[in-house]
């Protein structure tokens, strides 16, 4: 895989590991993930070795967890510096699935522009990054495949100047740090193709109009869900009135992902195998998953982060630990219902100290859900659990691969 590469392998003491962020389309379906390089615990990518930083991101991604493990059947997109360019790193990596994304502070040479055209011809597709125009990007622009340009940097005024740039060539334009609707829909009317960003997690609050009655009805079953003292029985005619529901969670209980001896018929077998809270939180996700036409990433975060949650507080040691599940799925209820938090949580029957977490991130909820929030952004966060940075990433990988999972069993 190239002589810098093979050399960090045997570094077993280095610890540093691959975070995600997803690249959607204009429909809101995602298109790809970008690689992002990230040093621990500490969720910041502190790179001080652009080279360093790509070889160990290719190392964990290919090697050591998986290019399938990360990002399933979508294209990886990795930040490439010039030096693992030109060593031929990237010649051993698949083309149909990496995107090599160029650097804005690479040295354009006729070196680089050789290796590019090389790349490009043999069906990489080529993105450059953070792009701002300048003349020695001239002979590269034509060989592009995709441009990037980072949003909360340039500001959307800027951005006509530059595209005036690009718009000659035949390329697709990648908009990065969408953070929020109004963005996005102005970067759709300027003809951008791909978004990145955390727009789709945050709600286009409508607060005040009408809920549609199929939100209102699935909103009651939510509740009537989270009552303490619901029994076997009720949940089997809640479930029972919604034909959907009810194929849906047989569907998913008896999927491999969760490996049952023999396959479940009934409700009542589920809480045999499994116990009541378990079937809850089972019956509370495939409700929820039908509560608004969002993109599907916004509901893979919300298993992320529901799944973190509870190995969090399992390796914490934390009680019961399902409703941090529960936590991190009741986390984008406010994107997934356009609505804001305090007024959907006026309908859910939920324990003061779900609301003290979801609202005001206080309490042992509230300081998990905020870290597990930090830590999928690459952001610092204000608590860090006593846990080892290696615990750290292994939780957060099995998350992002029991989602997959789970969302694949799910149908979604």
């Amino acid at each position: 895989m190239g002589e810098s590469v093979l050399k960090l392998e045997q570094e077993s003491d280095a610890q540093i590991f691959v975070g995600r962020q997803a690249i959607l389309d204009t429909h809101g379906n995602t298109y790809a993930y970008e690689l992002l390089f990230r040093s621990g615990q500490e969720n910041a990518a502190e790179i001080l070795d652009g080279n360093r930083a790509t070889a160990q991101v290719l190392i964990n991604s290919l090697v050591d967890i998986g290019l399938d493990s990360l990002v399933g059947e979508k294209l990886a997109f990795v930040n490439f510096t010039r030096d693992s360019l030109l060593n031929d790193t990237v010649h051993m990596l698949p083309t149909e699935r990496i995107v090599v994304e160029v650097l804005e502070d690479m040295l354009v040479d006729e070196k680089l522009i050789q290796e590019i055209e090389k790349l490009s011809g043999l069906g990489y597709i080529i993105a450059l990054d953070d792009f701002e125009y300048s003349p020695h990007w001239d002979p590269i622009i034509p060989l592009a495949d995709i441009i990037k340009f980072d949003v909360m940097s340039l500001g959307l005024s800027a951005l006509d100047r530059e595209l005036e740039h690009v718009k000659q060539y035949d390329l697709k334009l990648l908009a990065e740090k969408v953070e929020t609707h109004e963005e996005f829909e102005h970067l759709k009317a300027l003809g951008f193709d791909y978004y990145q960003g955390y727009f789709f997690e945050k709600p286009k609050v409508v607060s005040g109009n009408k809920m549609p009655d199929n939100q209102v009805a699935l909103l009651n079953l939510i509740a009537r869900l989270q009552d303490p003292e619901i029994d076997v029985s009720e949940i089997e005619s809640l479930v029972a009135q919604n034909v959907t529901l009810s194929y849906k969670l047989l569907r998913y209980i008896n999927s491999a992902s969760l490996s049952l001896p023999k396959k479940v018929n009934s409700i009542r077998q589920v809480v045999v195998y499994f116990g009541l809270q378990r079937l809850k939180n089972w019956v509370t996700l495939l409700a929820m998953t039908d509560l608004g036409d969002k993109p599907s990433e916004l509901l893979t975060t919300g298993l992320i982060r529901a799944k973190m949650c509870e190995l969090l507080a399992i390796e914490l040691a934390y009680p019961d630990s399902e409703r941090f599940f529960m936590l991190g799925m009741f986390s984008i209820l406010d994107a997934l219902l356009d609505r804001p938090m305090p007024e959907i949580l006026d309908r859910l029957p939920v324990s003061e100290e779900m609301l003290d977490g979801l609202i005001n991130r206080q309490g042992e909820l509230g300081k998990i859900l905020e870290y597990c929030i930090a830590f999928d952004k690459n952001t610092p966060a204000g608590w860090n659990p006593d846990i080892d940075a290696n615990s750290i990433n292994r939780i957060h990988m099995e998350a992002i691969i029991w989602s997959r999972e789970s969302q694949g069993s799910l149908g979604n």
